[in-house]
């Protein structure tokens, strides 16, 4: 099963612990430049003002291990369309 961010994304990292394999790895300056590409400077935080709040890279809490026992959601590809 394939599994696609769509444009929806706003890179907050919950589908992390959710993806059946390491694909969802890049570093935050990455994920920052695609959330500003996305969304516009206008709607996204600035790149100073990241915290523990705002970026999981930056808070100690974050779980970035999948469990083990949870289940894949459902599989949305049938609904996007090639372009």
């Amino acid at each position: 099963m394939a599994t696609m961010i769509t444009d929806d994304c706003i890179n907050c990292g919950a589908c992390e612990p959710e993806c059946p394999n390491p694909a969802i790895r890049e570093d935050e300056l990455t994920l920052y430049e695609r959330a500003v590409r996305l969304h516009g400077v206008d709607e996204v935080v600035v790149k100073e003002d990241l915290d523990a709040e705002t970026s999981r890279f930056r808070n100690p809490d974050w779980d970035d291990h999948a469990d083990d026992s949870a289940v894949p959601g459902e599989d949305w590809s049938p609904y996007w369309h090639e372009e």
